[in-house]
């Protein structure tokens, strides 16, 4: 496997777990009802984001802007995808009735989304916020790379 591939796979399950702990932590404390907890959720990718851009630049010495920029959006795409499985599984076979708090925790509306449509969602958030922390990553880069 190339070390590329190494960098992304680790980002993006220390990620997932990084999440996925946080959000039985917040189970845990009886706090997952609250939304805005959740955002919390975009450092963790941020920090995933950040070390796979980094690992890259350092132990690859890759200086181009557009492969590094892609190699921090499939770590967090590929989070995403980690963190959406473990979510249909517990919802699935774990707490079915979580998806009630899944339906009534989007900001902006309170729907009787169906779960695959909520999954499409959380999908899209995941990569509008795998977009915008690759490009402020990259900009912090783009400013302190190392000269090879």
């Amino acid at each position: 496997m190339p070390e590329k591939t190494k960098f992304i796979f680790k980002s993006a399950i220390f990620t997932s777990i990084a999440m996925i702990t946080y959000f039985f932590l917040l189970r845990g404390m009886h706090l997952n009802e609250m939304p805005v907890l959740r955002l919390l959720n975009f450092v963790f990718i941020f920090l995933g984001v950040n070390y796979t851009i980094e690992k890259n630049i350092i132990i690859q010495k890759e200086t181009v802007y557009w492969k590094n920029f892609m190699v921090g959006f499939y770590s967090t795409i590929l989070t995403v995808i980690i963190v959406l499985t473990i979510l249909t599984v517990y919802v699935n076979y774990i707490q079915p009735g979580f998806i009630n708090i899944l339906q009534n925790s989007f900001f902006f509306w309170k729907n009787d989304f169906s779960f695959p449509l909520i999954l499409f969602i959380i999908f899209i958030q995941g990569i509008i916020a795998s977009i915008i922390s690759s490009f402020v990553v990259m900009l912090y880069w783009k400013k302190n790379m190392p000269k090879y």
